[in-house]
């Protein structure tokens, strides 16, 4: 050895030795705890108090301390429009329009021993009984966690009637409270309600597309009922904030301002204390961080629309023949507000639940059609002599029961992605974009073999012998319908828009 000692030196002349810390991958064991390591400081707020509060020996700090830091960086796109580059000149925006990359990075040579205490932890841990939290028993843990009083096991319907219960009643006190016009007194609570609800459902089909939906899906399958009712719930206690705190209270009665000497001074204050209400709600809900921006901005837009429901809402009022239609128009205030607001916000939300859609379904899309290149690859192995996308459209039956014989495995799988392509074509919003979209960012001959695999949907008899002996388990009834019922329909639509599209599908059967 050494006699190589020259030899094996020269391995590392430009890659030094060095120290490596890690773990298991899986820490079944109780005695590791295994998972990784992680840098406290790159953790969440929460999953910080979290560690502070766990009992010493359920995680490993290790004794080693690294300087990290935090980076943006901003990707410049390659063309901006000309607004854009305007209103880039204004302070604060001029990152408007990049992308932007946030990440955490290590200061090279400043690891050092910390006796006290370093900065890395396991990810992985054990409770204090020295036993992987893996190794519970789940009934155990399930039977201490469902109390009678536990949230989390109510029923999903009484919970969303609850929600509501509580965001009304301090809606109906703060319009008792003003008292200043029976009609408001009475029904105002309802009024700002159903002004929240019709926003929630139609932000909710924007979002999804419902208006150039499949007629399977219904327009209220876009709608979130457990979101709507905690829009109800937290727009039932901005009332008593905005009509009584901020209109009453403050500006009427402190400053002396209302609509008949100020209209433009009372509606923006509503607005922008509104909006910051909201966006505040918005990031303790958790919803899309475009919705959170948005709604802390839409006020500059909502105060000329309150302007303009204001003018229209005192021309009713005048036509109606109320006596003092300009005292019941201050009394309406914050409920015009509220709907220029809520106009706004429709759309803002409606745009951020777009993006959210077009995000989920691009990581469904990718997921599937990366199983559908596998498949693809088992079956051109199979038939080595020929052309796969001939063989699906030309002779699908044929194909199949050779297919069949040679690999039932990958047979089946092939129905089991086309049934996947067919439920999400129909069932899921916004998956017609995303499918031409991937398709159309995709090879030649992998869009082709993706649509010649569809021919196999014309094999009615067969699919149907596969799903009645099991395919998609015991409750198939409904599936088995639905591919009985969409198959042509859904080959006929996609065959007809790859033609719009120049790309290749199977001739008509």
């Amino acid at each position: 050895m050494q006699d190589n000692l020259t030899q094996l030196r020269s391995f590392y002349e430009l890659s030094w030795l060095g120290s490596r810390i890690g773990t298991d991958s899986t820490s079944r064991s109780h005695m590791t705890h295994g998972m990784g390591l992680v840098f406290t400081e790159t953790l969440p707020p929460q999953a910080r108090a979290a560690l502070r509060h766990e009992k010493s020996g359920q995680r490993l700090t290790l004794p080693v301390h690294t300087d990290i830091y935090g980076f943006t960086h901003y990707h410049e796109p390659a063309t901006l429009p000309h607004w854009l580059q305007m209103l880039r000149r204004l302070p604060l925006l001029h990152h408007l329009g990049c992308r932007v990359v946030r990440g955490w990075g290590l200061e090279k040579k400043t690891t050092t021993i910390s006796p006290d205490g370093g900065n890395l932890v396991t990810l992985g841990g054990v409770d204090s009984r020295g036993i992987n939290a893996e190794q519970h028993d789940p009934v155990s843990m399930m039977r201490d966690a469902a109390t009678p009083w536990n949230v989390h096991y109510f029923n999903s319907n009484l919970v969303n009637v609850l929600k509501v219960l509580l965001g009304f009643i301090p809606a109906q006190w703060a319009f008792w409270y003003v008292d200043s016009w029976w009609i408001l007194t009475w029904i105002g609570a309802l009024l700002w309600f159903a002004i929240t609800a019709v926003r929630n459902v139609l932000q909710s089909m924007v979002g999804g597309g419902a208006f150039c939906r499949s007629m399977l899906l219904p327009w209220n399958r876009y709608v979130s009922w457990s979101r709507m009712a905690d829009s109800l719930l937290y727009t039932g206690i901005s009332v008593p904030l905005l009509e009584v705190v901020v209109r009453m209270w403050l500006l009427e009665d402190w400053l002396g301002i209302t609509v008949q000497n100020n209209e433009l001074a009372v509606y923006t204050v509503i607005a922008m204390i509104n909006s910051v209400y909201i966006s505040g709600h918005n990031i303790f809900r958790g919803l899309p961080k475009e919705a959170v921006v948005g709604n802390l901005f839409r006020s500059a837009i909502s105060i000329p629309l309150s302007i303009v429901l204001g003018k229209g809402l005192l021309v009713c009022f005048v036509w109606l023949g109320i006596a003092d239609p300009v005292g019941a128009l201050q009394n309406c205030a914050a409920i015009v507000s509220k709907c220029s607001s809520d106009i706004v916000a429709a759309v803002i939300e409606g745009f951020a639940d777009r993006n959210m859609y077009l995000r989920m379904r691009t990581l469904e899309y990718d997921s599937k059609f990366s199983q559908i290149f596998n498949n693809l690859v088992k079956l051109a192995l199979l038939f080595p002599q020929a052309t796969i996308r001939r063989l699906m459209q030309e002779q699908p039956r044929e194909f199949w029961q050779q297919l069949l014989e040679k690999d039932p495995n990958a047979a089946r799988q092939a129905i089991v992605h086309l049934l996947d392509l067919m439920y999400m074509w129909y069932y899921l919003p916004r998956s017609h974009d995303i499918f031409w979209r991937r398709l159309g960012s995709m090879p030649t001959e992998e869009v082709e073999g993706i649509l010649a695999l569809h021919s196999l949907l014309r094999l009615q008899r067969e699919i149907s012998s596969q799903v009645l002996d099991g395919l998609l388990g015991d409750n198939f009834a409904n599936a088995l319908a639905f591919y009985l019922r969409q198959h042509d329909s859904y080959r006929k639509e996609i065959r007809h828009e790859a033609a719009r599209r120049n790309l290749f599908m199977e001739k008509a059967a």
